[in-house]
């Protein structure tokens, strides 16, 4: 029972990540003095803290990105992350899938930047 768990305990429990919903565990005295969410989002919130998120660098993109249907927050979503999420263009009114690091132009690698539904429409 949760009323036998003190907040500096080192028994490990699951738990639900707020940001992604993903189920994890971790120790009480991990999340009660470290954090609150699963590694993946502690990871990508830390790239926003340093980098700062596509709300503050690319606003069109954080528009693009939270009309779109995506589990995390924009908060979390930073200009280099590697994640494949939902975009949501307003020109056709469609919803598609790349990374925001390629959108952004900080992938290693060149990828998909804009619609592909517009750039097939185009040609």
């Amino acid at each position: 029972p949760a009323d036998q768990i003190f907040w500096s305990g080192n028994k490990r429990v699951q738990w639900q990540c707020p940001y992604c919903r993903q189920k994890y565990f971790a120790r009480v005295r991990q999340r009660t003095v470290v954090g609150n969410s699963c590694n993946s989002c502690s990871r990508m919130l830390s790239a926003v803290e340093k980098t700062g998120g596509i709300a503050d660098t690319h606003p069109e993109l954080a528009r693009e990105y939270e009309r779109a249907d995506n589990i995390l927050p924009v908060t979390l979503i930073s200009p280099g992350c590697g994640k494949i999420v939902n975009w949501f263009c307003g020109s056709c009114n469609s919803t598609w899938s790349g990374r925001p690091d390629f959108r952004t132009g900080r992938a290693p690698k060149p990828g998909r930047r804009s619609c592909p539904h517009c750039k097939e429409n185009s040609t």
